[in-house]
């Protein structure tokens, strides 16, 4: 992650893990976070998951030997989804040192856009 990081010119950013829970080695600022985004945004499937509000699906798993499926429905924390189509939604997350966290891309016409990028937010 931190060579990609490196190679997308993110010189203000640093990961110490993948789950981007608080570590005194994690560290980003928006111009990075942006990047960030504008590469994802690159990959038509990582748009359309992201862009997904909820998605029903079947957990399976084993127990002795049958098979048990449950369904499952994940829901995008991103609310913003509801109530815009507009709106792609990219990065949502809340740590006690980051705050709460919003990385979105917004469409216009469907030729123009906007990334909006908010850190650091004390209510969600």
């Amino acid at each position: 992650m931190n060579e990609k990081a490196k190679s997308l010119k993110m010189h203000k950013t640093r990961f110490a893990n993948s789950h981007g829970l608080d570590h005194i080695n994690n560290y980003s600022c928006c111009e990075d976070i942006l990047l960030m985004c504008k590469e994802a945004m690159r990959n038509e499937l990582f748009g359309k998951i992201v862009s997904t509000q909820r998605y029903k699906g079947t957990f399976k798993t084993f127990k002795d030997t049958k098979i048990i499926c449950k369904p499952v429905v994940w829901t995008n924390t991103n609310k913003l989804l509801e109530r815009d189509s507009n709106v792609v939604g990219i990065k949502t997350g809340i740590t006690p040192k980051a705050g709460g966290c919003l990385a979105t891309f917004y469409k216009i016409d469907d030729l123009n856009y906007a990334y909006i990028i908010v850190l650091g937010c004390t209510s969600t």
